[in-house]
């Protein structure tokens, strides 16, 4: 997967995120929740997308970014990412004790356009209501995800402008292009 889904996301140019071993491993601990989907052509065996989700508890509390390298650009972006996380107060807000949290879309350059990513998404979202979840959540960092969420009747629960979050004295929203804040999407059953 690695760097043919990172490296183009505006939020990830902007902060300079590559493919290291934090992102690995924050991947695999999502991974490893087995409730992640995979698109596969059928013509070339390549993986065409990726849907990448895990479980989020109350009891797991805020999330906790302590193990992953200081000043790194990914401990940065999901920095970022769950900064205003209390703020949110998602437990409370929508009385539920868990969620099927979107941790990642990725589709690979030559199969955008496709429809892979929204069919990723309807696909994780029936997928996480067929186990029972009250909620989803999943954070929209680009034009893709944000229109995809969107179109799948998502709400937006939060926004986070970029010209607010400086990584090393630098707004984020300079290397955003047009792309100006990441949106927090909630889905409840």
């Amino acid at each position: 997967m690695g760097n043919h889904f990172v490296p183009d996301e505006p939020i990830s140019k902007s902060i300079g995120v590559v493919w290291d071993e934090d992102f690995e491993k924050l991947t695999y601990m999502n991974l490893i929740d087995n409730i992640s989907l995979a698109a596969i052509s059928r013509e070339s065996d390549e993986m065409m997308g990726v849907r990448i989700s895990g479980f989020w508890r109350r009891s797991d509390g805020l999330t906790d970014l302590s193990w992953m390298k200081e000043g790194g650009d990914t401990k940065n972006l999901f920095t970022f990412i769950t900064h205003r996380e209390a703020e949110l107060d998602f437990f409370n807000r929508y009385n539920v004790e868990e969620a099927f949290h979107f941790y990642c879309l990725g589709v690979r350059r030559n199969y955008r356009h496709h429809h892979v990513g929204e069919h990723l998404l309807q696909g994780a979202t029936e997928f996480a209501k067929a186990l029972g979840f009250p909620a989803v959540k999943g954070e929209g960092t680009g034009p893709y995800s944000q229109r995809i969420y969107e179109h799948s009747g998502f709400e937006i629960a939060m926004t986070m402008p970029y010209d607010r979050y400086f990584v090393n004295g630098r707004a984020i929203a300079e290397g955003t292009g047009d792309i100006k804040m990441t949106k927090v999407y909630v889905k409840k059953f």
